[in-house]
């Protein structure tokens, strides 16, 4: 990841390349997908149905980084198959023995972490939606698990995925075509290829950008408009109860914090085989526990977590939602340095609503946390984070 050490990520300073845009030929997706206001159940429950049966079959990722160091390590020939434990535990050793050996090439999880950053500091100049890069890098999770299938070896691009498992240099060209399609398929501007040559300071050229990318079309069997996570909390939020669903305060600050944390889980590679139904559930109701029960009392919460789980199938208590809602705090409070509850006290909705809470959260965005930002100069701070958990 050399290049990423230099001057190509985008700033605004004089130096910086300029961004050049042609027009996107393709609607976008992700707006086509999203619920419409005042929705009724039925067709939620019908929306949902069918994005749950996409997550859960041609959209699901592996966990291939452990297996690709079985297959490093020679596991893969056992006949005994290595449960997920002795996988992690398996992956750990061999990592381990390539830090030993400097010779390797073989990805981690801090490749994807900083290609994840860098996916992100380019969105954010292009002034793009932060949902963009997770949708980018599914497809590079989902490119990346066909390397491991069990499939026959006559399609190039898993071929070629195998290939991007094994060689830093390709992975980063694999991550940037990914983002590339993201941005082409999601927003109304496509970006040029010979931009994405520029950022790599002439590591890849436009030809080898176009190569990557039908590739990984073809090991993605051209499976490129499935559900996000935000779309899945942005339906959930449809069945919000009319005096909480009309109040733009209650609402807003719903969908923010879900947007805050779904970003979040999109960079964390512990939520790669997680689906993205657990992941919207799970900061949905981490957002709602941050909001008083003034503003959306008990009442109003059973009602909707009722209809949530009859709409969706899903179950509010499951462990799998507990470990993300979990995980998704850590990385919040790691991210930005408050709670959940702080930040909704700031918009005097905090959880526990007492005055020496707000008193509290006050006196702390006054004094900043240790590198001098505060909710006031960056609301949860999410631009600020270093790492995604």
């Amino acid at each position: 990841f050399a290049f990423l050490r230099t001057a190509q990520q985008p700033s605004d300073s004089d130096q910086a390349p300029k961004i050049k845009m042609v027009p996107s030929i393709i609607t976008s997706v992700a707006l086509l997908g999203e619920p419409s206001i005042g929705m009724e159940s039925p067709e939620v429950a019908d929306r949902l149905a069918v994005m749950r049966a996409q997550e859960e079959t041609v959209y699901r990722c592996s966990d291939y980084l452990a297996a690709a160091m079985a297959v490093e390590s020679g596991d893969d020939q056992q006949e005994t198959p290595l449960s997920p434990i002795q996988l992690k535990m398996r992956q750990q050793q061999v990592e381990q023995q390539h830090r030993d050996n400097q010779q390797s090439s073989l990805i981690d999880e801090e490749c994807r972490v900083k290609m994840a950053e860098w996916c992100t500091q380019v969105v954010d100049f292009c002034k793009f939606r932060r949902e963009t890069v997770g949708i980018g890098l599914n497809y590079l999770d989902r490119f990346l698990s066909s390397g491991m299938a069990t499939m026959p070896d006559d399609d190039p691009g898993r071929s070629r995925a195998r290939h991007a498992l094994a060689d830093r240099k390709e992975y980063q060209l694999a991550a940037m075509t990914c983002l590339y399609m993201a941005i082409k398929l999601n927003e109304p501007l496509e970006m040029e290829t010979s931009l994405l040559s520029e950022l790599s300071r002439g590591c890849y050229t436009d030809a080898e950008i176009a190569t990557m990318e039908l590739d990984i079309l073809s090991a993605l069997n051209w499976r490129v408009t499935g559900p996000t996570a935000l779309e899945f909390a942005t339906h959930f939020l449809e069945l919000l109860p009319k005096s909480v669903s009309t109040n733009p305060m209650i609402a807003g600050t719903l969908l923010d914090f879900c947007r805050y944390q779904t970003e979040l889980a999109a960079g964390d590679y512990h939520f790669v085989t997680k689906k993205f139904s657990t992941v919207a559930l799970a900061a949905l109701i981490n957002s709602m526990e941050a909001i008083n029960h003034d503003s959306f009392d008990a009442i109003e919460r059973s009602i909707f977590l009722e209809r949530l789980s009859r709409a969706s199938k899903l179950r509010c208590d499951a462990p799998e939602i507990n470990d993300a809602r979990t995980r998704l705090m850590t990385s919040f409070r790691k991210s930005s340095g408050y709670e959940l509850q702080q930040v909704a006290s700031q918009l005097f909705l905090g959880g526990r609503g007492s005055e020496s809470t707000k008193a509290e959260s006050t006196s702390k965005v006054g004094a900043g946390d240790s590198d001098g930002s505060s909710v006031d100069s960056s609301p949860v701070c999410v631009v600020k984070r270093s790492r995604y958990s």
